[in-house]
């Protein structure tokens, strides 16, 4: 994702898209194999572990629309997808699902939240800066929009990953997974 050029939102775009289609086919997945995770690791073992991290993406990305929400507030507006967004928790490790079942619905609608701000951002909006404080070192910080949806999406690539590494401890497989199917020819 580049600066605020058409290219760049389109690249947003196209990560919120990706975002949605790899979180919905990640939930499916996991319902249908989360007797494998349990029966095979036990049910404190590797389910609790997709949960940490399938419960940290939700909490993270629930936050950054919170701040994006704030940012926009602060300049007057008010974007699809960020209005009567509640308060998110300020734990990263907030463990607000105990299955995947009680996890899908919810980041289903944060995930078309986000999808409904990023297609409703103008290529200015990429450069608007956002102020926040860091949840870990608790340390004020101002970036540009289009850098802190980079770290939204990569964050989000990061944890899945780690999921999915433990669903094939167990043989559990989404098959692929590639961007380049919701890509234009060009």
């Amino acid at each position: 994702m580049t600066e605020g050029d058409g290219a760049g939102l389109r690249g947003a775009r196209l990560q919120g898209r990706y975002n949605l289609w790899f979180n919905q086919r990640l939930a499916d997945t996991l319902i249908a194999g989360e007797a494998r995770l349990t029966e095979q690791a036990g049910p404190a073992g590797l389910q609790a572990a997709v949960m940490r991290q399938l419960n940290h993406i939700h909490v993270m990305d629930w936050l950054w629309l919170g701040r994006f929400a704030e940012a926009f507030a602060d300049a007057g507006r008010s974007p699809p997808g960020l209005q009567q967004l509640p308060p998110a928790p300020q734990a990263m490790d907030a463990a607000l699902f105990g299955d995947v079942q009680a996890w899908a619905a919810p980041q289903r609608r944060l995930d078309a939240r986000l999808q409904r701000f990023v297609d409703g951002l103008a290529a200015d909006d990429l450069e608007m800066t956002v102020g926040f404080v860091t949840l870990a070192e608790g340390q004020p910080l101002r970036r540009p929009l289009w850098a802190l949806l980079a770290h939204l999406f990569n964050h989000q690539s990061l944890h899945r990953g780690e999921v999915i590494g433990l669903m094939a401890l167990v043989g559990l497989s989404m098959g692929a997974t590639d961007i380049l199917p919701l890509t234009e020819e060009g």
